[in-house]
């Protein structure tokens, strides 16, 4: 499973010093929530491996939130009791490999 996110310029420029202000909150966390439910529907089999590619500026910032909204919303069709804080561990003790993967470069989708 593979999922991209890249940052627009206009997000970049608001959020410059804010951290995890209200555009991330809003934006990222609901694109990553829906990107992990979507996922999650297609998924027939086990998963073994799940790689999270962040581009532009949210690489910059702290993604592990939303790596674990998008575990979240991967896992929750098998389970009822999954949320953003345990699903991580959940995948881990299911023995799925996550990886983050960070570009600071600008893509094509800006």
């Amino acid at each position: 499973v593979f999922f991209f996110f890249q940052a627009e310029d206009g997000i970049r420029d608001a959020q410059e010093s804010r951290g995890l202000g209200d555009v991330y909150k809003r934006q990222y966390m609901k694109l990553a929530e829906e990107i992990g439910g979507f996922a999650g529907q297609l998924t027939e089999h086990g998963l073994k491996r799940i790689v999270i590619e962040y581009e532009g500026h949210v690489a910059t910032l702290n993604t592990k939130p939303l790596t674990a909204v998008v575990l979240e919303g991967l896992l929750s069709p098998l389970m009822d009791s999954v949320n953003m804080v345990n699903a991580p561990v959940i995948a881990k003790d299911r023995g799925i490999q996550v990886t983050e993967v960070k570009h600071d470069r600008e893509g094509d989708y800006h």
